[in-house]
């Protein structure tokens, strides 16, 4: 599913069913355009642990997009 194609309403519970972690992630590198070494300093990470945490932060919202754990 494109995120583009989503309701807001959809993308936000979404988002909403992430954990606070995952959600700060994707808030920090989408929303606030940070790239991952300013999002891994915020954070506590090193560049790389924080390109892979946005990552997995972005499948598992995928996954709930999709409708996982419904």
């Amino acid at each position: 599913v494109a995120i583009e194609r989503l309701a807001a309403t959809e993308l936000l519970d979404a988002l909403a069913r992430l954990s606070p972690r995952d959600r700060q992630l994707l808030g920090l590198r989408f929303v606030a355009d940070l790239d991952t070494a300013a999002v891994g300093a915020i954070v506590g990470l090193s560049a790389e642990s924080a390109r892979r945490a946005i990552g997995r932060a972005l499948d598992r919202l995928r996954f709930l997009v999709q409708g996982g754990l419904k």
